[in-house]
């Protein structure tokens, strides 16, 4: 695996966002010595996206860094990220959405902390958001996009997930997990689908292979956004398609916190997730169906508490035979990634990148 850095930015009708994002990676101060690249997937975009990328490296990078585009006709996050992966030239990878505005130093602080702990599969950033007009109070306290602190301290993540935005991702750990059958269920954000997930379900096999799910404060970057995601019913939508997400991602959460593939962890996990989600919800039902007495603005504080908890509570009954077929998918995934090269081997890379080209 060639030592680098690379930046992957997947791409979905991003004329407008991607100018300010590429000249943030323009200004990188990286070090002579650290080989890096920026990689723009197009992931089926009908604007002029793919020839915006190229205008505006051209214009800003000043020889910085090797740059290129791809395209990805098949729809999905996960899928434009999947080839960006394959396409990309160095073992670190950083994910940057359309929308990050990394700090200047991100790009060769991810590396040296990459290249010193070769346990890591992924490392978090601290993304501070942008909006381009004043969101609602509702919106700061109970916010769905990416951003803020991932953990109380730099380190080891104990929840083993991270969000995508701003990531940092072993190639030699994905190619491992990859190799070993995982194949990302989660299709993230398609087109003008809000469905997510993708980027905690790549954590999760990351853990469950032997690595580590990292954060540090150092890594720093913008996340803008934009108006029209700020809209009370964009929210609700939000909630209501990515509700599918925890089918597949709650099984992962009980094999890793119990280490267990057995029966009675399953249900004893599942049983303590759903009653921990009743106790919470209990309140928020109180104060959204009989407590009359709140500002506007305090019931739909209470409004979002109660909507996303009921259809978290929905989840368990609805989506409890997916959740079950998911758990022996899971446990099947992590005897594979167990029987290839443990992390730091150097049989992890090589001919298995192949594999994913």
């Amino acid at each position: 695996m060639k030592e680098g850095i690379s930046i992957v930015i997947c791409t979905y009708n991003g004329a407008s966002r991607l100018p300010t994002t590429l000249q943030h990676l323009a200004r990188q101060r990286v070090p002579e010595g650290i080989n890096w690249e920026v990689l723009v997937v197009d992931n089926a975009s009908t604007d002029a996206s793919a020839q915006v990328a190229r205008d505006e490296w051209n214009r800003h990078s000043k020889g910085n860094g090797a740059f290129s585009v791809v395209y990805q006709p098949v729809p999905g996050l996960s899928s434009a990220r999947e080839m960006g992966f394959a396409r990309s030239s160095y073992d670190f990878i950083i994910m940057c959405d359309d929308d990050n505005w990394l700090c200047d130093t991100y790009v060769a602080t991810a590396f040296q902390i990459m290249k010193s702990n070769p346990s890591i599969g992924m490392l978090g950033g601290k993304g501070e958001f942008v909006y381009e007009e004043e969101p609602p109070a509702w919106l700061k306290v109970h916010s769905m996009y990416a951003g803020g602190p991932q953990a109380p301290q730099s380190g080891k993540v104990k929840e083993n997930k991270l969000y995508g935005a701003g990531s940092v991702l072993r190639k030699s750990a994905y190619t491992l997990v990859y190799s070993s059958g995982f194949r990302s269920l989660l299709s993230d954000r398609m087109a003008a689908q809000l469905t997510s997930g993708g980027d905690h379900e790549l954590c999760y096999a990351l853990a469950l292979a032997g690595y580590d799910i990292w954060y540090d404060e150092r890594l720093v970057f913008k996340h803008f956004i934009a108006k029209d995601r700020l809209s009370w019913e964009y929210y609700i939508r939000y909630i209501r398609e990515s509700a599918s997400c925890f089918e597949l991602l709650e099984p992962y959460k009980i094999l890793l916190k119990h280490n267990s593939a057995d029966w009675l962890s399953f249900y004893g996990g599942l049983t303590q997730s759903f009653f921990y989600h009743v106790k919470r919800f209990v309140p928020a039902w109180y104060h959204h169906t009989i407590k009359a007495d709140d500002s506007p603005e305090q019931k739909r504080l209470r409004e979002v508490r109660y909507v996303s908890l009921r259809i978290r509570l929905q989840s368990y009954f609805s989506g409890f035979p997916a959740i079950r077929r998911n758990f022996v998918h899971v446990e099947q995934l992590k005897r594979q990634f167990h029987a290839q090269a443990r992390p730091g081997s150097k049989e992890v890379g090589g001919e298995l990148v192949q594999s994913i080209r």
